[in-house]
């Protein structure tokens, strides 16, 4: 469930961890093949089915010339993907609400 809440002139929407993920399971589920990405340093998509992957920038404080690298982690489960892509956001605080 979403909750609005005002703050000031903005409205801002409160939604639980597991409405999230609830949120992001139905995206991958449906027909259009939706990818999620979020300031472009951390997505989720379907792979190849039935896979889905969550890809997130690492970044590098090794001296090298790349300043980040790219982890990924695969999925059989849309489910379980979606629940790793939003505790990684969180994990990584991504997101205008973190």
């Amino acid at each position: 469930m979403i909750h609005e809440e005002k703050k000031g002139s903005t409205l801002t929407n409160q939604m639980s961890k597991q409405d999230e993920i609830d949120l992001i399971h139905k995206l991958l589920l449906h027909s259009a093949g939706y990818d999620i990405d979020i300031e472009g340093q951390l997505w989720v998509r379907r792979y190849e089915w039935p896979q889905w992957a969550v890809e997130w920038e690492v970044w590098l404080h090794d001296g090298t010339d790349a300043p980040y690298k790219i982890e990924v982690k695969e999925f059989d489960d849309p489910l379980l993907a979606a629940e790793f892509f939003v505790n990684k956001r969180y994990e990584l605080h991504i997101g205008l609400d973190q």
